[in-house]
C-alpha cells in the first residue's frame, strides 16, 4: 500500500514541477524578466530566440499555418483553447506578431527544459 502512495506522490510531484517550469518559462519570456542563471545557461546552450520576420504586425491563421507548416485545424485548435494569444474579429482570427514570437519561443524553451532535465 505504501509503494502505491509513493508512486502517486511522485507522479503528482512530476506533473506539478513540469507545469511550474512551463508557466515560469512562458512568464519570463513574456515579461522580459531575466531568467535564473541555470535557465540562462540552458537557454544559451540549446535554444536561440526565434524572430518571426513577417512584414505584417497582425498575422492571419493562414500566415501562421504557412510559417509553421501546419494545417489550419492545428492553428485554430490552439486559438480556441487560448494556448496561442489572439483576437477574434467577427469570424477571423488575428495573432499579433510579437505574441506569436513569444509563444513560439516559450514552446521551444519548455521543450529544451524538458529535454535537459531527462
Amino acid at each position: 500500500m505504501q509503494t502505491q502512495t509513493w508512486e502517486i506522490g511522485t507522479i503528482v510531484w512530476l506533473l506539478v514541477t513540469g507545469y511550474w517550469l512551463l508557466v515560469t518559462g512562458y512568464w519570463l519570456l513574456v515579461t522580459g524578466d531575466s531568467l535564473p542563471p541555470e535557465s540562462q545557461d540552458r537557454y544559451a546552450r540549446g535554444v536561440e530566440r526565434i524572430i518571426v520576420d513577417l512584414p505584417r504586425e497582425w498575422l492571419s491563421v493562414a500566415d501562421v499555418c504557412e510559417y509553421m507548416g501546419v494545417s489550419a485545424y492545428v492553428v485554430t485548435r490552439l486559438l480556441r483553447s487560448e494556448q496561442l494569444p489572439a483576437v477574434k474579429m467577427g469570424r477571423e482570427w488575428r495573432v499579433a506578431r510579437g505574441d506569436f514570437e513569444d509563444w513560439l519561443n516559450a514552446q521551444r524553451l519548455a521543450s529544451a527544459l524538458r529535454t535537459n532535465t531527462r
